[in-house]
């Protein structure tokens, strides 16, 4: 049997930049892509400049450290809808998306945390509801290898800034207290959450009221991101504060940014 080649698709590195305040028209990163398939060039270009958007890629200084998103607060929803966040993930195992949380119930809790990669293999998939005491109530477990989504969908053995990354939501119900850790087909913002991998009841939480989005991973290099969405708030979409040159992937500041009021 000939195999053939065909043309893999490239995927971008992560890049994070920093820029004192004031500045305008310095470049501050040079972005890039890995792509299996030599020879390639490729264009970049900035999409979804309407959109808000997060991402983290856990350092050596931050494993085992929760990070909250800076702007990533969720709109307010009705008591009986549900709540998802659609997010990214490349990662070695044990890698946590928290959602810090208030309620009305008698066991309001801190945060409620989805991880992927727990157990003594790194095997499974868990939810679990962290007091603001430090105390755990684990609310549900699934073995890692769920039907249609493979181990190496969501855990690989790459660092994650060159894994690939799998499409992933935590939906909560604020009503009823039910969540699920459940995989996507694609990025694409109105793609279903259809496949849940794992999912579970807090009983003693009748209302929740999801207010930031955390994270924590076990491993340098594990990458989180957002499927963007359009922002509540104003002035929290990135027009006309940064340009990219197409043909080098230079990104520069487009408008002086002030740190007080970003």
């Amino acid at each position: 049997m000939l195999v053939t080649n065909a043309n893999d698709k490239p995927y971008g590195k992560d890049v994070f930049a920093s820029a004192d305040e004031g500045q305008t028209g310095a470049q501050v990163a040079l972005t890039g892509s890995y792509d299996e398939d030599t020879g390639q060039t490729h264009t970049y270009a900035l999409s979804r400049m309407d959109h808000f958007c997060w991402a983290h890629t856990t350092t050596s200084s931050d494993v085992n450290t929760l990070v909250g998103i800076r702007g990533a607060t969720l709109p307010a929803v009705a008591d009986s809808a549900e709540v998802t966040v659609l997010f990214r993930l490349a990662s070695r195992g044990s890698s946590i998306l928290a959602l810090r949380v208030g309620g009305s119930g008698t066991g309001a809790a801190a945060r409620y945390e989805f991880e992927v990669g727990c157990g003594s293999s790194r095997d499974q998939l868990c939810l679990r509801r962290c007091e603001a005491d430090g105390t755990r109530a684990s609310l549900a477990s699934r073995a890692i290898s769920a039907t249609g989504v493979s181990a190496r969908d969501i855990v690989t053995g790459e660092s994650g800034s060159t894994g690939r990354l799998s499409n992933l939501c935590a939906v909560v119900n604020r009503a009823t207290g039910v969540m699920s850790l459940r995989h996507r087909a694609d990025n694409e913002p109105g793609t279903a959450c259809s496949t849940i991998l794992v999912s579970g009841t807090d009983s003693e939480t009748a209302k929740l009221d999801v207010k930031e989005v955390m994270m924590r991973s076990a491993f340098a290099e594990t990458r989180f991101t957002s499927v963007c969405f359009m922002p509540s708030a104003s002035g929290m979409s990135p027009t006309g504060r940064i340009s990219l040159v197409g043909a080098t992937g230079g990104v520069s500041m487009g408008a002086a940014a002030d740190y007080e009021t970003q």
